[in-house]
């Protein structure tokens, strides 16, 4: 099933042996892979989250985390605010059953798999179970996550996932990692993955968005494995 959907050279035991070490090697155990999968499927994906897909905004302020109304966020001291952007919130009317859905509901139904698991394993040689959260998120004009950590008890590894054709660095939307070491600025390139350890030393957030269309998202996929 994995060779059906992930690039090949990430699929080569050779390949996978460095990753792996690579990982191990970083101080906040982090690994970058683009391109990770198969063209068609990356377009397929892109494409149903923007014409196949319902969405919700959420916000969020003060320390605790917790969604708020629009009215309250935008009460708020800016500084006191600490996300804004979209969830996926259920198929468009008629479009269930939409290549791009179906494309969708396909690699959710894969990140469950056993061999999926086992794969992120070889790459991190962390062992983890089930998926303990997935999220579908879009960001827009003004969107953005201040510093945050995503530690619980349930999660022990991160994937991100992105789907921005068309990005570029004048846009913001960057996503940075805070580290003993200093920052890391990493671009949400189109079909970048990126795996960290949640209980590396590490938080991250991501910049505002400006300089976009107001008809313009960046997508991504968050999974949390236990």
């Amino acid at each position: 099933m994995l060779e059906k959907w992930i690039n090949p050279i990430y699929l080569d035991d050779t390949q996978t042996s460095q990753l792996r070490a690579d990982f191990e090697a970083d101080p906040v155990r982090m690994l970058i892979l683009d391109d990770v999968l198969l063209p068609e499927r990356y377009a397929r994906i892109s494409q149903g989250l923007r014409t196949d897909c319902d969405w919700t905004t959420h916000y969020g302020v003060d320390a605790s985390g917790e969604l708020t109304s629009a009215e309250r966020f935008n009460a708020t001291p800016a500084d006191r605010r600490l996300f804004r952007h979209g969830n996926y919130r259920a198929p468009k009317k008629g479009r269930e059953l939409a290549p791009g859905m179906l494309a969708i509901v396909g690699f959710k139904l894969l990140a469950g798999r056993a061999d999926f698991r086992h794969w992120l394993g070889t790459l991190t040689g962390i062992d983890t179970g089930a998926i303990a959260d997935l999220l579908v998120r879009r960001m827009g004009r003004d969107d953005f996550s201040t510093r945050h950590d995503d530690r619980a008890a349930e999660r022990r590894l991160c994937l991100l996932l992105y789907f921005n054709d068309d990005w570029h660095p004048g846009m913001g939307g960057t996503f940075r990692v805070f580290t003993a070491q200093g920052e890391r600025v990493i671009d949400p390139l189109p079909n970048r993955a990126i795996l960290f350890d949640v209980d590396a030393d590490q938080s991250h957030g991501v910049d505002p968005l400006h300089d976009v269309p107001a008809d313009w998202y960046r997508y991504n996929f968050t999974l949390w494995f236990g």
